[in-house]
Order: C-alpha cells, then sequence, then structure tokens
C-alpha cells in the first residue's frame, strides 16, 4: 500500500523493523522540530521574563520608572503569547503524524490531504503571526512612523497611498 502526501510516498509494509523505524522517526519529528524548540523557548523566555517582571527599584517610584516596569512587563506578556501562540500553530501538524501511525486506516481516507495541509498551513502561518504580535504589543507604532518616512522620501503619490493605508489600519 502507498499514501502519497503532497509529495512524500509513505509505504507501509507490515514488517515489525519497517514498523518501528517510522515509530522512531516520527518521535524524533516530534522531538527536533517542536520538543526542543518548544522547551528552549520556554527556559530563554521564562528566565528573561523572572528577570524583566522582578526588577524593582529602590525608593519612591518616579513616573518614568512606573512607565518602564509596565513595559517590561508587557514584553513578558508578549514573550508568553509567543510561546502558547508556537504551541497553538505546531501542534497539529506535530500530532498528525502520530496520529497517522496509531491509525493508519485514517491515512486511506480520501481528506487526508486537506487534513494534512490545513494542518500545514496553520504550523506555517506562525511565521506570519508573529509580527503581527510584536506589533500589537508595541506601544510606539513603529510601522506607521516607519511608513511614513518611507512615503515622504519618494513621490507624493506613494505618500498619498501609504497615508490612507495608514488611516484605514490604525
Amino acid at each position: 500500500m502507498q499514501i502519497y502526501i503532497l509529495e512524500h510516498k509513505y509505504t507501509y509494509q507490515n514488517t515489525n523493523i519497517h514498523i518501528r523505524t517510522q515509530f522512531l522517526y516520527n518521535l524524533l519529528f516530534l522531538t527536533v522540530t517542536y520538543l526542543v524548540p518548544m522547551s528552549v523557548m520556554a527556559v530563554c523566555y521564562t528566565c528573561m521574563g523572572r528577570k524583566l517582571w522582578g526588577s524593582k527599584s529602590i525608593g519612591e517610584l518616579t513616573h518614568y520608572q512606573k512607565e518602564s516596569m509596565k513595559s517590561k512587563r508587557k514584553v513578558v506578556k508578549m514573550f508568553i503569547i509567543v510561546v502558547t501562540i508556537f504551541a497553538v500553530c505546531w501542534l497539529p501538524y506535530q500530532g498528525f503524524f502520530i496520529f497517522v501511525y496509531h491509525h493508519r486506516h485514517f491515512a486511506e481516507s480520501s481528506y487526508v490531504q486537506h487534513v494534512y495541509l490545513s494542518f500545514y498551513w496553520l504550523a506555517m502561518s506562525n511565521s506570519m503571526v508573529n509580527p503581527i504580535i510584536y506589533y500589537w504589543m508595541n506601544n510606539r507604532n513603529t510601522f506607521s512612523i516607519t511608513l511614513e518616512k518611507y512615503s515622504s522620501s519618494h513621490c507624493k503619490i506613494t505618500k498619498k497611498f501609504f497615508h490612507k493605508i495608514i488611516t484605514l489600519c490604525c
């Protein structure tokens, strides 16, 4: 029996060596592409978050110090959102291979490619979502400022176009 998912050819045979190799490959794939990155992000962001969240100043807080603490805590919240979105986007893709391994009949269904492509799209969308999170969590809206600077250095038509986009979006 041969199953095609995109350009990957999966051949299932009833040999114990092949089944064991496929299982080990799925576990290795899960570990290298999901568990290790997730663990590294969690550890690094936790260390940075603890440092940022726990930083306190000595004496009475000034307005600037209060704003600085508020900004640091917002960065910690952004770390949590980034790690959570990574987990949500990549878990279905990773789980798909483990599920198909344990439920081989699912791989023979007519809609398996649609399910696979949906999970693949969700996993790849993580790269698109991160800049949106950074923009959304940014107080200064540097994206709008950058667009205005870029458009002012070029022709008037471009400036009007970007100005309309900025007023519609922001």
